[in-house]
């Protein structure tokens, strides 16, 4: 039985799930540039859940369990990586639009215009924002990316 989304066999071995969780979202990345690990770990989580209730063996829990406790840890290890002030970063160079309501608001709000992200203020701020820009890029858009390392000349000369 193949479990839509991931396309895999519900008999998959346990060392394979990582392998297979990589590839499908580096595949889906390089189609949709947009598309995030956020949005991968819910559509993997909502495929899970829709399995059929016929469909459940013992093998086939145990696989959807193992399958939910891998989700589990990559999101507690995105939730870990990353800092308010750099969620509200990233949320900038993307363009995305925040609202109040929101813990990351106040950043965005801060680095949401370029000119304010690269105004020298002092060398401590502007070494501190390097540090975060260089920290966040892996997790940027293409165009973000771009943006983020002509932000990250502009600053480095002013630092010097």
């Amino acid at each position: 039985m193949i479990l839509g989304l991931l396309n895999i066999n519900y008999d998959c071995e346990e060392s394979k799930l990582q392998e297979l969780y990589d590839n499908k979202f580096n595949e889906l990345k390089k189609q949709y540039p947009e598309y995030t690990e956020e949005l991968y770990i819910d559509d993997i989580r909502g495929t899970l859940m829709r399995c059929p209730l016929h469909a459940h063996r013992p093998s086939i829990q145990i696989l959807i369990t193992r399958w939910l406790n891998l989700l589990t840890e990559k999101e507690v290890k995105s939730s870990q990586e990353l800092s308010l002030n750099e969620m509200g970063l990233i949320a900038a160079y993307e363009g995305e639009l925040i609202s109040r309501d929101n813990p990351i608001y106040q950043d965005w709000l801060s680095y949401r215009i370029p000119a304010r992200r690269t105004a020298f203020i002092s060398l401590e701020k502007t070494k501190r924002l390097i540090e975060r820009i260089e920290k966040i890029i892996p997790y940027l858009s293409e165009a973000a990316q771009k943006a983020a390392n002509d932000e990250l000349t502009i600053l480095n000369k002013n630092s010097q």
